[in-house]
């Protein structure tokens, strides 16, 4: 087995064709900010999946639903903990 060091810098852009990417780093860094560990797990509770709402009628039960999915998928993908 080997093991590569490497640094890959893109000035103007990346396209990825039919692929995967997977980072198995410790840091990781979006839109130029500096790569930083990812985040301590966040752990909501009693969270029923909704993903839309109306922000003229709606009340905190169904915004916690919401924010609470919106944690989930993010773990899913390995950007939050």
């Amino acid at each position: 087995a080997s093991t590569i060091n490497a640094a890959l810098w893109v000035q103007s852009g990346l396209t990825l064709l039919a692929g995967d990417l997977a980072h198995t780093g410790t840091n990781f860094g979006l839109y130029g900010t500096a790569p930083t560990p990812q985040s301590a797990a966040y752990t909501p509770t009693n969270v029923t999946t909704d993903r839309t709402y109306d922000a003229d009628s709606t009340n905190v039960d169904e915004i916690a639903d919401v924010l609470g999915t919106l944690i989930e998928d993010l773990q899913l993908t390995g950007i939050i903990g």
